[in-house]
């Protein structure tokens, strides 16, 4: 039994355990909490390249600097301990020191993290993000516009009608 995606035939996909018969609140009038994805020491794939990387960072930055002070005020930034080492020769904590909000190392229990949201923006395609769903948080995947190029084939047109879906009721 398996509660994520795997395509062997031993193997039955059924749903997230970690969910089940489980309810987390959230503060409607709580933090914007964004979640970046574990930076891997080797390419998954070749899109994942050092430029991609930085990129992506910086992308995210740039949102954040355009936020209402207020809004700042009350975003906290979750990393993990990937950020604080020497990645492809790049230390990424570097890209984020210095934008003004509140950092978390990843040293908080993420299910305490959420209690304390509004909105969960995950920077990656995140299990959490799913998680979120299940729990009825409020949550988005913010990501480059090549995002569909991480995608297996068999995951790929459910996230193209994923893109053509509006969301009105939030």
């Amino acid at each position: 039994l398996s509660w994520g995606y795997q395509k062997k035939e031993r193997i039955k996909n059924l749903f997230n355990f970690k969910t089940l018969n489980k309810r987390i609140s959230y503060k409607s009038n709580g933090k914007l909490i964004i979640v970046f994805a574990y930076l891997s020491n080797v390419s998954d794939n070749l899109y994942f390249t050092p430029d991609v990387i930085s990129k992506d960072i910086l992308s995210i930055t740039r949102v954040i600097k355009r936020l209402d002070k207020s809004i700042r005020k009350d975003t906290i930034l979750r990393l993990n301990r990937s950020f604080y080492k020497k990645i492809y020769g790049l230390k990424y904590f570097d890209l984020l020191k210095d934008i003004g909000i509140t950092i978390d190392d990843g040293k908080k229990n993420m299910s305490k993290l959420i209690k304390e949201a509004r909105l969960c923006l995950f920077t990656y395609d995140s299990t959490g993000f799913l998680e979120n769903y299940i729990y009825n948080i409020p949550s988005i995947i913010f990501s480059n516009k090549n995002y569909l190029n991480c995608i297996n084939n068999e995951s790929y047109p459910k996230f193209k009608e994923l893109q053509k879906k509006k969301f009105t009721n939030y």
